[in-house]
Parts: structure tokens; C-alpha cells; sequence
């Protein structure tokens, strides 16, 4: 998977709500989520499942970066910037609103 169209991303969500998402899974969609340049709201869905099974910093990392892509600021995604924060992620814009 090098192309994140809509397809993939609705498969993806598909197995996301399955709990069919293995670390490998996981790996690639963290590539395919750099890969995207506007927002979208299965996207994140994805990622919060990925930061629910792993807890990683890549993970939230990149559910951050997604975020971030629209200035979404809404209070259901403040959990997700505070523990980058908590974690001192990088992620840029983080810090300035």
C-alpha cells in the first residue's frame, strides 16, 4: 500500500472497527497517514484504534499530525494533545494556539 485513496482508507477503518489491526498493519498505516493532506475524519478513527491498541509515540504522533491539518481544536481531541505534550512530541502548531 503506497497510495492512500479512499479505498484503502475505508478498508482500513473496516478492519479498525474489527479489531483486525496488527503491529504491521499498524507500521504501514502510520506511512500512509504522512501521506495524506487534508483531513479526514476516518482517519482519525484509524488512529485513535491504533493509539488504543499500541500506546506508542508514533502513534499518537501522527494522530496529532492528522489533526492538526485542519486546526481541529475541538475539546474531543484534547486528550490526544495534552498526552503529546505530556510525552514532549514535536508536533508542529502544537504550541502556538
Amino acid at each position: 500500500m503506497t497510495n492512500p485513496t479512499e479505498f484503502v482508507i475505508q478498508t482500513l477503518h473496516f478492519a479498525a472497527r474489527r479489531d483486525y489491526l496488527t503491529e504491521d498493519m499498524i507500521f504501514q498505516i502510520h506511512y500512509l497517514v504522512g501521506r495524506i493532506k487534508k483531513f479526514n475524519p476516518l482517519v482519525v478513527k484509524i488512529l485513535e484504534k491504533c493509539y488504543e491498541i499500541k500506546q506508542d509515540d508514533e502513534s499518537l504522533f501522527a494522530l496529532c499530525c492528522h489533526i492538526m491539518l485542519c486546526d481541529r481544536m475541538d475539546d474531543c481531541y484534547f486528550r490526544y494533545f495534552e498526552a503529546a505534550v505530556a510525552r514532549q512530541l514535536r508536533v508542529g502548531g502544537l504550541y502556538e494556539n
